[in-house]
C-alpha cells in the first residue's frame, strides 16, 4: 500500500470507501471520487461499467 502511503503525504485529506466496481465508476461520474485504485487482480467484468 505504498501508493495509499504517498496519496497520504501528499494530501492529509483521504477517505477509503469500499464499494462495487460499477458503483466505484458511479462515483468518479459524479464527482464523488477521484480515483479508483485496484490492487488485485482484475477481470472484465471489473471495468465494463466503466
Amino acid at each position: 500500500m505504498k501508493y495509499m502511503q504517498s496519496l497520504r503525504t501528499k494530501n492529509k485529506s483521504i477517505e477509503i470507501t469500499k464499494a462495487v466496481s460499477s458503483l466505484k465508476f458511479c462515483l468518479m461520474a459524479e464527482g464523488k471520487a477521484d480515483i479508483y485504485p485496484r490492487f488485485g487482480p482484475s477481470m472484465e467484468w471489473d471495468t465494463a461499467a466503466g
